[in-house]
């Protein structure tokens, strides 16, 4: 294959009150230089309001092939089940290389019902699970740096 045929699939979550372009395009652009030239880039999101919608537009200003939103379907899980579900069909339908997460606070600080840190968790857990050589990308961005 070469990278003219490559697709790299970027899975982003996001505070929804966090409004930071410039960290989300300096996150984007960090992708783009560790990818091969040529390479399909796809961005996943939840489309929320906030992150989700601002690394959306980001996407397509930096002309990215494809920007897919993932909306939880939440009358049909109801409030608290359907951010996780979401979430867990993010990752287990577009299978990402990056997941790319932005919330004002640490992962460890960050509220155990954060839906940022749900994704990022459950994301972790895959890639732990599956070593190393699952070749997945996990950033923690805080708006102002890359905590992991």
């Amino acid at each position: 294959m070469c990278a003219r045929d490559a697709v790299i699939t970027v899975v982003v979550t996001g505070w929804r009150k966090l409004n930071n372009a410039a960290c989300v395009h300096a996150a984007l652009e960090e992708v783009e230089r560790e990818i091969p030239p040529g390479t399909l880039k796809v961005l996943v999101h939840g489309g929320c309001l906030g992150l989700d919608k601002q690394a959306a537009a980001v996407a397509h200003e930096r002309k990215w092939n494809t920007v897919i939103q993932v909306d939880a379907e939440w009358r049909k899980y109801g409030e608290k089940p359907a951010g996780p579900i979401r979430n867990q069909a993010m990752l287990n339908r577009h299978k990402p290389q990056y997941v790319l997460a932005f919330h004002p606070e640490p992962p460890d600080r960050c509220p155990a019902h954060s839906g940022t840190r749900d994704c990022y968790m459950r994301a972790k857990r895959r890639f732990t699970f599956a070593g190393p050589e699952s070749g997945l990308v996990l950033r923690w961005y805080t708006g102002e740096r890359v905590c992991m």
